[in-house]
């Protein structure tokens, strides 16, 4: 599956997200063919990824594709959000603005979170350019305060795309050195570890030090 962008499509941020939440109903109605709990679907992205992820868990009455059904939930039950856009407007996501065509604030999440909120893992590096460390504190404490499970962990010094797996940085050799390869281990341990311990996979995880 993939969502629908600008570049590829002509789209704006508001097609991504009808894409997210489409993708969503379309799992929690296939479930049972595909061995799925329905009531145990995570969605995960990175940076715009996780802007999308995250929306479908909190626009959960607006923008929808108009041939979804409705009846099935889009909200996923539970968040792992990588380098997280989770406020659009200037004051969190300065450069990213016109996209949104004058309604940033429309589809920014921290300006619309309310109770209900599935459990959500943040994962940021502290040296990331486009997403402020003082957004994310300011969405875990939002969240937090309407009774959300909502853990933040940052990777010291580690910039926008640290998370990925070693082939994306192949592929991208533009990308500053402190995105390393290293970074995806201990990234997928964290995850893991949130997941077992909200009681979506049975075993907790291992760390595996290779020489």
């Amino acid at each position: 599956m993939e969502y629908r962008i600008k570049t590829l499509y002509g789209a704006t941020p508001f097609e991504s997200v009808a894409d997210a939440k489409s993708a969503i109903r379309w799992m929690r109605a296939h479930a049972e063919q595909f061995g799925v709990d329905p009531r145990r679907i995570v969605a995960a992205g990175g940076s715009a990824g996780a802007h999308i992820a995250l929306a479908a868990a909190v626009f959960t009455d607006r923008f929808d594709e108009s041939t979804d059904d409705r009846a099935i939930s889009a909200r996923p039950d539970a968040l792992i959000l990588m380098a997280p856009i989770v406020d659009t407007t200037e004051t969190g996501y300065k450069d990213g603005v016109p996209l949104f065509g004058g309604r940033a604030r429309e589809l920014s999440p921290v300006h619309h979170l309310s109770a209900g909120l599935p459990p959500t893992l943040v994962l940021l590096g502290t040296g990331d350019r486009w997403i402020s460390l003082e957004s994310v504190e300011r969405f875990q404490r939002r969240a937090l305060s309407l009774g959300a499970v909502c853990e933040v962990v940052l990777f010291e010094g580690r910039s926008h795309h640290f998370y990925n797996h070693p082939d994306y940085f192949e592929l991208r050799p533009n990308l500053k050195k402190q995105d390393t390869s290293t970074d995806f281990v201990p990234s997928f341990y964290v995850i893991e570890r949130f997941l077992f311990e909200q009681g979506f996979v049975a075993e907790p995880p291992r760390m595996v030090f290779l020489p």
